[in-house]
């Protein structure tokens, strides 16, 4: 009766409760103290997280208050939404608009060039161009910027690198890279962050 009352004052049904608590309790000290494995599909998983973990505050580094909540405004007032991406990217601007629109933020992408080029045309003043390239280089993507400029949108950019010809097409540019830039990392990790 002193244990079953004592589960109770901590908060539990009982002893049956305490006595699960304490299982998963010891579970996960045992999980966590199983050696890193360096070898098989676990270790290459372990790696992998162990490599971005690295690097998020080098990803980070550029980010700033105020451009985070200019973008975040151009984003959330525009009337349309228009998401590019080529390349590697394209299929991260498809994601990113399913997201967006997912979220109560409709947001277009077309997969199509042409058809890109066509709504990118009709943007206007109140309208945000999002492009997202890794390298800032893709022509594609320059040749998207430089539309939806020419139209008086606003166009906000993300991007690993803060000398690319792309931030010099966009109104907001939002730099995430890591330290290590290869173009494996950019394709296996960094892109789809």
């Amino acid at each position: 009766p002193t244990v079953v009352r004592t589960c109770q004052s901590l908060g539990l049904s009982g002893y049956q409760q305490l006595r699960v608590l304490l299982a998963r309790e010891s579970a996960l000290a045992q999980s966590a103290s199983v050696p890193e494995p360096t070898s098989g599909a676990l270790g290459a998983v372990l790696a992998h997280f162990h490599h971005v973990a690295s690097g998020v505050e080098d990803m980070t580094a550029l980010l700033t208050e105020d451009l985070l909540e200019t973008a975040v405004d151009a984003l959330v007032t525009a009337r349309r939404l228009v998401v590019v991406g080529h390349g590697v990217s394209a299929p991260l601007a498809q994601d990113t608009a399913a997201r967006l629109t997912t979220l109560g933020r409709l947001a277009e992408h077309q997969v199509d060039v042409i058809q890109e080029q066509i709504a990118l045309s009709g943007l206007g003043g109140s309208d945000v161009a999002l492009i997202l390239s890794g390298s800032g280089t893709n022509a594609l993507s320059l040749d998207a910027a430089r539309t939806a400029r020419r139209t008086g949108a606003r166009v906000v950019a993300l991007t690993a690198f803060s000398h690319a010809p792309l931030a010099e097409c966009a109104d907001t540019v939002l730099v995430t890279g890591m330290r290590t830039p290869s173009f494996r990392d950019e394709v296996v990790q960094t892109s789809r962050i």
